[in-house]
């Protein structure tokens, strides 16, 4: 079996039956991955949960599930590209950006969030193809989805500022009954 179908395998076991909250990356990085618990983006989540929820690391990926979470790649297939490097490609590319939105849409409609949290900057303008990938499919969804979040890759300096946002947005979702207060 190779790295990809491992990855999609592990990531579909923390699937759950209703997705609550779709939080949205661009592609699982080369060597870690969010669901085998070494990527930074997984580090990042974990301090928030636990900060909110006083959670274990033992039992952090049972507990982001049971509470309706799951995260997803636009680019599940693309291991290891770099945010620019996609950017570019789907650019030039009319037929990766038109499949992307129609995946995304497929993803939206079947499994009907609540709130989306997009983890990656799209603060920065030049990411504009990326950005249109995301608002198309929302468009084309036509749900009402009641929170959508944007919070930085949290790499580097970046890393606190994305916890902090993540904690503020777990307690938002709190208060409008999106996820439960306790463990589910």
């Amino acid at each position: 079996m190779n790295l990809c179908n491992f990855c999609e395998e592990l990531r579909l076991k923390y699937k759950p039956e209703k997705i609550r909250v779709l939080l949205i990356g661009i592609s699982p990085p080369e060597r870690t991955f969010f669901y085998k618990r070494n990527s930074i983006l997984y580090r990042a989540v974990f301090k928030a949960f636990s900060k909110v929820f006083n959670v274990n690391e033992i039992n952090f990926l049972e507990f982001f599930r049971d509470l309706g979470f799951y995260l997803m790649d636009l680019f599940p297939h693309k291991r290891g590209s770099k945010i620019d490097e996609l950017e570019d490609e789907v650019k030039e590319n009319i037929k990766l950006k038109i499949s992307t939105i129609e995946y995304l849409r497929r993803v939206l409609v079947s499994e009907k969030p609540k709130a989306i949290i997009i983890c990656f900057n799209f603060k920065r303008r030049k990411y504009t193809n990326l950005r249109e990938i995301i608002n198309k499919a929302l468009e084309q969804s036509r749900l009402n989805i009641q929170i959508i979040k944007y919070i930085p890759f949290p790499r580097g300096k970046h890393f606190k500022k994305s916890v902090q946002e993540l904690i503020e947005i777990l307690k938002e979702l709190i208060q409008e009954r999106i996820i439960p207060r306790e463990n589910p």
